[in-house]
């Protein structure tokens, strides 16, 4: 019922795996045409945890919290959850250091490459709701 991390107010673009998966695959169809290319696959839209946890309350029917702890807090915190240090310090570095940029450019390459649009993160908590239940 927790989100842990030391994000803040920062903003990040949510793209699905599956989504991944399907832009791979199209890739893969069609060697030839991709050669040599570089994409970027993300969503289409920005939230915050702040935003994802009031997302996730809403979808499920109970509160769920996010609390943005200081860089010592959340290492001694994971550390004894039995996390690895290596790993403690990416997350770090993936959740903190995006409060002091701009929030990541939205691409349309999934679209131009799938011909469909990327999926909406509140459709991905739809699909999922029983595993969170």
């Amino acid at each position: 019922n927790r989100i842990f991390l030391p994000a803040g107010k920062a903003s990040f673009l949510w793209v699905n795996v599956d989504d991944i998966g399907k832009a791979i695959a199209a890739v893969l169809r069609d060697v030839a045409v991709h050669s040599h290319n570089a994409y970027t696959i993300t969503g289409k839209e920005h939230f915050n945890f702040y935003e994802v946890a009031r997302m996730l309350s809403d979808s499920l029917g109970r509160k769920i919290n996010y609390e943005s702890p200081n860089l010592l807090r959340f290492y001694r915190i994971k550390r004894k959850e039995g996390v690895k240090p290596a790993f403690i310090w990416v997350m770090m570095a993936l959740h903190y250091l995006p409060r002091w940029q701009k929030p990541p450019a939205i691409s349309d390459d999934f679209e131009k490459i799938t011909g469909d649009e990327p999926q909406k993160l509140s459709d991905f908590v739809a699909v999922h709701k029983k595993l969170w239940q």
